[in-house]
């Protein structure tokens, strides 16, 4: 039903509001743009009425309306930044917009904390060659819960095609403080989307 009333909703206010496709080549740009900002203001409405009935987090939903996408590649430095750990340090405390790390490359080793104060963050690799973030961090040299190869202290972060490793070896029930943590979430509202953990 509620599905029904959106494509009615947008169908009425996209029919009522028809703009002919320049014939000169110089107003297509201007075209596109206006017809652009009217699709996006409609989205947000509709949006921000669906927030109004209750049924979806208004936060999460206007963050997700501009979503800002940063690329991480350490093989060719076609990115914006080498590191993950420098893309998550770009985000400014208090962001209020989804920002989407693409992650280039293979094997990324390094120890990554997301503090609480960068929500609605997400890592995504390619879905057909998983991304790996990875380090050997042990409860002897951190602690167990500081040993994790990556932390997230914030709210709403998404993963997707990524495996988190903890690559020190595996406990022998002889070596003391030898857990390895691979993940550490402490946000509410994450999601993980065709992702590995492997950690001891």
């Amino acid at each position: 039903m509620l599905i029904i009333f959106l494509v009615l909703v947008f169908m009425s206010t996209v029919s009522a509001r028809p703009r002919l496709i320049p014939a000169e080549q110089s107003k297509l740009d201007a075209w596109i743009a206006l017809n652009m900002r009217t699709y996006q203001a409609e989205m947000r409405r509709i949006t921000l009425e669906l927030v109004g009935w209750g049924g979806l987090d208004q936060r999460l939903m206007e963050a997700e309306l501009d979503v800002k996408v940063i690329q991480v590649r350490k093989d060719h430095g076609t990115g914006d930044f080498r590191t993950v750990t420098e893309a998550v340090n770009s985000v400014p405390s208090g962001n209020v917009r989804r920002v989407s790390v693409w992650i280039g490359g293979k094997v990324y080793r390094e120890k990554i904390t997301v503090d609480r104060t960068k929500p609605l963050l997400t890592f995504y690799g390619d879905e057909n060659d998983m991304r790996v973030i990875t380090y050997n961090g042990t409860a002897l040299q951190y602690g167990t819960v500081y040993s994790a190869t990556v932390a997230v202290e914030s709210d709403y972060f998404v993963a997707v095609n990524i495996a988190f490793v903890n690559s020190a070896p595996m406990p022998d029930g002889i070596r003391k403080g030898a857990q390895a943590v691979a993940m550490r979430i402490l946000g509410d509202k994450a999601s993980f989307h065709n992702c590995k953990f492997i950690g001891f």
